[in-house]
């Protein structure tokens, strides 16, 4: 009856021991597989991680890009201001200057008018006076 017992807790323990060693190596599996898992999600964590930080640079490259062109952009368009400003001036000063030469002209005109008037109202005289000196 002992060996009988014996027996039976023998073939107990040998299948409790079987079953353990299946439930070990399906844990076994279970980590190398979690593992692996791991690895491949630390993997894509570091290449995500080093891909944000070339999109980080490259966005501070281009923020400074723009910030420069942006400066730029203020120093050419103040140059424009100041040279429209210029240009409105020297317009300003040529209209003044025209009107000027223009009145100028006028004035010139006018003199030279009278001039040929006295002129001939001279010649006139000075018509009328031979003859009456020839009278």
């Amino acid at each position: 009856m002992f060996s009988q017992q014996l027996s039976l807790a023998q073939s107990e323990a040998d299948r409790v021991n079987n079953k353990l060693t299946a439930k070990s190596e399906e844990y076994a599996n279970y980590q190398r597989t979690k593992h692996a898992k791991f690895i491949q999600l630390q993997s894509a964590h570091n290449s995500l991680t080093q891909k944000h930080a070339l999109v980080d640079s490259s966005l501070q490259a281009v923020q400074s890009t723009q910030a420069a062109s942006t400066q730029q952009l203020t120093q050419a368009l103040t140059k424009v201001q100041d040279l429209q400003g210029q240009l409105a001036e020297q317009e300003a000063a040529f209209i003044a200057e025209a009107s000027g030469l223009k009145r100028l002209v006028m004035i010139m005109e006018e003199r030279e008018k009278q001039a040929k008037e006295i002129m001939e109202n001279i010649k006139h005289e000075w018509a009328g006076v031979g003859d009456h000196a020839a009278h």
